[in-house]
């Protein structure tokens, strides 16, 4: 009999966080002799490694039963219920039976804990533009390395000051540009109104977690 194991959807997840993401499924194939064959399971393991080749988790017969789970959840935490820290890990499975046979060690693909938000900062070229001034205004945007999950992709937004008005939406795809300008129009075509606004950056990443940035300060458009 053959041992398998892999992952049941993303490969990303995020627990403890608000992203929808929170845990991640194995499913696990160890087979389970007949008792009328003789032959039985003895010894049966799940482990969870740390990119170092730690064991910091670990399903067995003394654990879950002599019977194998087909699927088993992981929530982010150690065998002793610590929360584990963000960074790359790998499942394995391996099997014992009383007729001596052993299967080879089966790994999962890496799997990644990532509960860091996207983030970057946004800064202004000018405060004021528009009429008699600047004719545009360029929005510099440095995003915040990360070591997680990637982000398919970021959106930009120009808003009035309160955030509750749309007037111009960029789509910046998985690499955004280090600038943005904008010249007062609006998603429409027209010209904005006269006022404050404001540039916000969102994402969520692979691992579902949100996050949004503003630019330092409001813009006015004259």
């Amino acid at each position: 009999p053959s041992t398998n194991i892999y992952i049941d959807g993303s490969r990303y997840f995020s627990p403890g966080t608000d992203s929808s993401l929170k845990t991640i499924t194995l499913n696990v194939t160890i087979p389970v002799p007949e008792e009328k064959s003789g032959n039985k399971l003895t010894e049966w393991e799940v482990g969870i490694t740390d990119k170092s080749g730690n064991l910091v988790k670990s399903f067995n017969q003394n654990t879950k039963g002599s019977v194998p789970p087909k699927s088993i959840t992981l929530d982010g935490t150690d065998d002793k219920g610590k929360k584990l820290a963000d960074g790359e890990y790998q499942a394995y499975v391996t099997a014992k039976y009383l007729n001596g046979y052993v299967p080879a060690k089966i790994s999962s693909p890496v799997f990644v804990l990532d509960t860091e938000k996207p983030a970057a900062q946004i800064r202004a070229s000018d405060k004021v533009f528009g009429a008699g001034s600047k004719a545009d205004v360029k929005f510099t945007i440095m995003i915040t390395p990360s070591k997680g999950s990637p982000v398919p992709g970021w959106k930009a937004e120009i808003r009035s000051a309160d955030g509750a008005t749309l007037v111009k939406t960029y789509d910046l795809g998985e690499y955004p540009p280090e600038t943005i300008t904008w010249n007062g129009i609006n998603d429409k075509g027209g010209i904005a109104e006269k006022g404050q606004y404001v540039l916000v950056l969102t994402a969520t990443d692979l691992a579902g977690n949100k996050g949004e940035a503003r630019s330092n300060d409001l813009v006015t458009f004259d």
